[in-house]
Order: structure tokens, then C-alpha cells, then sequence
């Protein structure tokens, strides 16, 4: 019995460890598989994976001074081989389909752009995203594009910024971190430009339920052979 019970351990143990799963979002196909249309709204695609998208979650001054935080942010696919795009940038990767960017830029919205990401499951480890068409000049230092991470009690967990080139380009940014993210706040530029967002890569944690339920399985497997 004690060498069953400590199988049944090491097997849900082993059965936990391999349900993480680490996922990059590239807005070309959902989570499912499926291809993405451009010029879709972003928002439940990759629920499947443990991620979804709204836009808006900061409100007020902005602190620059000039703009507060949009209301209007629009989260679209667009497409980076057809369309009102703009430069990529310098570096940019080639055939990256679609990318995270309102349709006409970032520039139609009202204020300074923003979105949030929920990691339902909860993220670990460490959060990447590629920012393309980067320009120079922010001031401040917040207002480059980035983003910040965030535990489900608003703790800051890490954030990161686009290095101040003097030219447009293209840069993957990522945040190693402790603890669990419960959520980011994604910064693509400001008013005054555009920035596309592409390749979000996070790890995801399995919920304690889906745990149990591997397990349970283990356990029943177990009793079925004896």
C-alpha cells in the first residue's frame, strides 16, 4: 500500500510538472490553430492557453504632461504584408504575418495607447514580447514601449522598456521574474507613434483542479490494477 501511495504521488507529481506549458502568441492562428483574419479585435483567442486581451485598463493623466491614457485603443491583427502598416523597423524578422496594432495606428487613438494581458492560469518564469517600429526620442522613460507585470494582489513583479534609438527598430523585450503574474500592462509607444507588438511568450501554471484530477487518474489506475 505505501509503495502504491508513494507511486501515486511521484505520477501526479510528474503529471503537474509536465502540464506547464510555455505558448507564444503570434497573431497569425488562435489557440486552437485557426487561422486569425486580419484586422481582427483581439480579446478571447488564446483563453484556451490561459491568455486574454482588453484594451483600456489605464485611466487619467498619463503623466506626460500633453495626453491622457486612451479610451479608444484598438486591438487589432493587422497584417505586415499588405495594408496601412507603416516601416517595421530595423531588424525587423520577415514573414511575420499579423501583428498586435490598431488598423490606422496607434497615433488614431486619444491619448497615450495601453492593453492588458490576464494570464488566467497565472505565468511564471518569464514574459517576452517583440516591439516593432521603436523610434527614438521618448521622454519620459516610461512612455517607451514596454511593459509591466503584475501578481494578482498589483504587485510589480518586473517591467521593461525599448532601449532610446535614434532610429525606427525592432525590439524583443523580456522580464525574468519570482513569484506568480497574474496579469501585464503593455505600453506600445505613445501618442505620437506606432509601435506593433508580436511573439508574446509566457509559461503558464495549471490550475490545482487540473492537478488533482491527474492525481485522482493515477490513483484509479492504480486501483484498477490490483
Amino acid at each position: 500500500m505505501k509503495n502504491f501511495a508513494f507511486a501515486a504521488a511521484v505520477l501526479a507529481a510528474s503529471a503537474g510538472m509536465a502540464a506547464a506549458q510555455t505558448y507564444t502568441i503570434n497573431f497569425n492562428t488562435d489557440a486552437a490553430g485557426n487561422t486569425i483574419a486580419a484586422n481582427s479585435v483581439i480579446a478571447n483567442q488564446y483563453a484556451a492557453w490561459g491568455a486574454t486581451f482588453s484594451a483600456n485598463p489605464l485611466s487619467g493623466a498619463s503623466g506626460d504632461g500633453t495626453n491622457n491614457w486612451a479610451t479608444n485603443t484598438n486591438m487589432q491583427a493587422v497584417s505586415t504584408t499588405g495594408g496601412d502598416v507603416g516601416a517595421l523597423g530595423v531588424g525587423a524578422p520577415s514573414g511575420l504575418g499579423n501583428i498586435l496594432r490598431s488598423i490606422t495606428g496607434w497615433s488614431a487613438e486619444n491619448g497615450t495607447p495601453n492593453f492588458r494581458i490576464d494570464f488566467t492560469n497565472g505565468a511564471t518564469g518569464s514574459l517576452s514580447m517583440l516591439f516593432l517600429g521603436v523610434a527614438g526620442g521618448y521622454t519620459p522613460t516610461r512612455f517607451r514601449p514596454g511593459f509591466d507585470v503584475y501578481d494578482a494582489s498589483n504587485n510589480l513583479l518586473g517591467n521593461v522598456r525599448a532601449g532610446n534609438t535614434s532610429a525606427t527598430s525592432a525590439q524583443n523585450l523580456s522580464v525574468t521574474f519570482s513569484g506568480t503574474a497574474a496579469y501585464a500592462i503593455v505600453v506600445p509607444g505613445t501618442f505620437t507613434d506606432w509601435v506593433g507588438v508580436d511573439n508574446i511568450t509566457f509559461t503558464n501554471i495549471p490550475t490545482p483542479g487540473s492537478l488533482a484530477l491527474l492525481g485522482l487518474a493515477g490513483i484509479a489506475a492504480g486501483r484498477r490494477r490490483r
